[in-house]
């Protein structure tokens, strides 16, 4: 969320389109569905995010468009480099981890946008702590 086309979330975004091309073609599912499903949600994501609240704009139409760019591209980089034979199959379960809790954290935050600050945090810790719980 940014009122700038890129912010340090951009970063995320782009991470996270590599992720999901990663973890549906790891399940086996093919190239067109994995693009559907994957920049699917991605865009519905954006599209239900809030721009503002009580008046007070959070995120730009800039800002929105730069997310779905980099995710696009990230998945699209993870496509032609065929990270399904580069990332180790260990990670997968830390992977999955860091997708389910990021979208959880962005519809949370829709959701509870006053608690912005609160559920970032408890998602930085749950990452943290996920590498514990898979050993």
């Amino acid at each position: 969320m940014g009122l700038t086309s890129y912010d340090l979330w951009s970063i995320g975004h782009f991470s996270m389109g590599i992720v999901s091309y990663y973890l549906l073609k790891k399940m086996n599912v093919e190239t067109v569905e994995n693009f559907v499903i994957s920049n699917g949600i991605h865009l519905i994501i954006e599209f239900i995010e809030k721009s503002s609240v009580n008046g007070k704009v959070l995120e730009s139409f800039e800002n929105h468009v730069a997310d779905v760019v980099l995710f696009l591209i990230g998945w699209f980089i993870s496509m032609n480099i065929k990270s399904e034979n580069l990332i180790p199959n260990a990670l997968v379960p830390f992977l999955w981890s860091v997708l389910v809790f990021t979208t959880l954290k962005e519809i949370l935050q829709e959701l509870y946008p006053t608690y912005k600050t609160l559920i970032n945090r408890m998602w930085i810790l749950l990452l943290i702590l996920t590498p514990i719980f898979l050993q």
